[in-house]
């Protein structure tokens, strides 16, 4: 069973499917056949399958099972776990991640897909956390409101003389609710945690030993805006109105401004460029300020 193939539109794609085995109170006789299996099942550990001998047992070979699992989740080899997929045009965007059992934060992936004739997905054309990745934490372009304000989501734009002080975090007697933590320090370090930085840049503070900047994008469904395409008819547009305003904003490229928008669970909406995969800016909402502390990275054994 370890290779499958489908057939899916004009190609055969095989699937690696792994098995994995544990036995439980069982005799010396008996392991080798299981041996065998986790062996043939591609998931033997020195040659050996999983054995328990009571519930802890089990318990630990649930949990490295899963630990296995997730440890194969993302690869430039294998598919990472799918959380959604938006199609446009010639086109498709897939929102992946990979979770991290450390922290709170998870790693979000983002790629754009070329298809293939047959309509299956045929190549990637960008992936965004990494082209995030090559972007410093300090130049990125975030804004937030506060105070009916657009500002950028920087310590030195954010502080106490803001229109809506943000250092003190009481919830009972907070109506705004955009305040972040009880301090400045920490908030500052929120803020570069939430912006990127790896490190501390002030004093080598480690703030995401992960070191990455896109968060899951789950339960969100990202969308793409920009001008219309020249070749797509609305069967329902009877006056031909938006026929007209196709016709009035002509794309300059092949792709325009074209941006694809999603939500990640790093507090951010981030808008990417559908021709490059850049981010060209992010936004946090002001309702999500004081849950920001939350992925925040304070100790390796975070949940």
């Amino acid at each position: 069973m370890r290779a499958v193939t489908k057939k899916i539109g004009a190609t055969n794609y095989t699937f690696n499917i792994l098995t994995f085995v544990v036995g439980m109170a069982l005799t010396a006789d008996a392991k080798p056949y299981l041996d065998t299996m986790a062996s043939r099942g591609g998931t033997a550990v020195d040659g050996q399958a999983l054995y328990a001998d009571n519930a802890a047992g089990i318990a630990t070979a649930l949990d490295n099972i899963m630990s296995n699992i997730i440890s194969r989740a993302y690869s430039f080899a294998t598919s990472s776990i799918s959380a959604s997929r938006t199609a446009d045009e010639n086109y498709l965007y897939e929102a992946t991640f990979e979770p991290v059992s450390t922290s709170p934060f998870w790693k979000g992936y983002l790629k754009k897909w070329s298809l293939g004739s047959d309509g299956s997905m045929y190549q990637v054309v960008w992936e965004a956390g990494n082209k995030l990745q090559s972007i410093s934490a300090a130049s990125r372009n975030m804004k937030t409101l506060i105070g009916g304000n657009l500002v950028n989501f920087k310590s030195s734009d954010i502080d106490t003389s803001t229109p809506v002080p943000y250092t003190n975090m009481t919830f009972a007697a907070d109506t705004t609710s955009t305040k972040i933590v009880t301090n400045q320090t920490t908030a500052d370090k929120v803020i570069k945690f939430i912006r990127g930085y790896a490190t501390d840049p002030a004093d080598g503070t480690v703030l995401n030993p992960i070191n990455w900047k896109l968060g899951d994008v789950f339960h969100s469904s990202p969308i793409t805006l920009g001008t219309p395409s020249p070749f797509y008819y609305d069967v329902i547009d009877k006056n031909d109105s938006f026929a007209a305003y196709r016709s009035a904003h002509p794309r300059a490229s092949s792709d325009g401004t074209r941006m694809l928008i999603a939500g990640a669970n790093d507090g951010q909406f981030h808008a990417f460029l559908t021709s490059t995969g850049n981010e060209f800016w992010s936004f946090i909402p002001p309702n999500l300020l004081p849950k920001l502390q939350d992925i925040y990275y304070t100790t390796a054994s975070s949940t």
